[in-house]
Parts: structure tokens; sequence; C-alpha cells
């Protein structure tokens, strides 16, 4: 099942966004191909069990892509970015969605500096691992559509966790851009 609306947008463009099992593509963008880096939160470097984590999602989603076919994701800052404070805000929130306060990731990706309008975003609660995240994307129609899209060429990942031993509360978010 697939929700389309059309939101006006600045210029004068319409932007088309659609929902579709975890999946919340938005058309039209450009940018440029930078390294991978770590994001800037709060004006605080994450903590290295982060930019593991980060790295691994980052070199697992390249490993599927070029296995079937596709070219690989160049980070890009604002949408590490983007993705890294929409992961903790969902952990610090306690909530599980694309949107919210009325803004998905198109207003999130715009707001860390990512001057576009076609962005796409998966997101994983509690999986342990990159790779166990993946291979749930996998499974899932509009996650994979994500995850395989040739239009795609940037992405951000974002990662948070609680560090609960007994039961931790893990959040994934990965931004994908042009």
């Amino acid at each position: 099942m697939a929700l389309v609306t059309q939101t006006p947008a600045r210029r004068g463009r319409f932007l088309v966004t659609a929902l579709l099992l975890g999946l919340v593509p938005v058309l039209s963008c450009a940018g440029r191909r930078v390294p991978i880096q770590p994001a800037e939160t709060t004006g605080q470097r994450t903590g290295a069990h982060v930019e593991a984590q980060r790295r691994q999602l980052f070199i697992a989603v390249n490993v599927v892509r070029r296995i079937h076919g596709k070219q690989p994701l160049v980070s890009y800052p604002a949408l590490d970015l983007a993705a890294q404070r929409y992961a903790e805000l969902m952990l610090r929130q306690d909530f599980f969605a694309h949107r919210h306060r009325g803004e998905g990731p198109v207003e999130r990706a715009r707001a860390a500096g990512y001057r576009c309008s076609f962005v796409g975003e998966n997101l994983a609660r509690n999986p342990m691992t990159a790779q166990r995240v993946v291979e749930l994307w996998r499974q899932s129609r509009g996650h994979r559509r994500n995850l395989f899209n040739p239009t795609f060429s940037q992405t951000g990942i974002g990662y948070a966790s609680d560090n609960d031993p007994d039961d931790p509360r893990i959040y994934w978010v990965q931004l994908y851009g042009k």
C-alpha cells in the first residue's frame, strides 16, 4: 500500500512523498561525493562504539549493494548528521517513526544542511548488529526499494543505544540521497 501526497516546496517545486512499508522517498536532488565522516551531534563527538556501529552498517549496505550489481553509496556529512540526530531523538523520546512533529526525512536532511528534495529513509529498532539490520531490510519490500535504488548515490547513518544490559534499546537510521 502506498500513500502519495504533494506539498509545495521552495521556488514553486513540488515534493512527492510516498510512504510504503517503511519507505519514505522524495524526488529530485543534487549533491557531492565525500568519504564517510563522523557525525557531530550536539557539539560533542560521538563515542567510538557508535562510530564503529555506523561504519559497520555503511560497509554492510555497500557490500550487499555490490552483490546485487548496484554502485556503492558514498557518505555525505549532512545526511550523517541528520541520521545521527534522529537516532538520538528517537532513543531519547522513546518513539519509532519516519515522521515526528510533522517533520520527515526531507525536513531533517535540510535542517542538517542537505540541499535537495530526493531523500529516502530506512529505520530499524533493536537489531543488535549491522548485518542483522541489512538482513531485515532485504526482507522488506519498502526497505529493499531504498537499499537497492540505483538513483541513490549518497547516504548518512545514525545509531543510538541506551546500553541497558537487560533490555537495550537500539535505533538505526539510514538516509539516502542523490
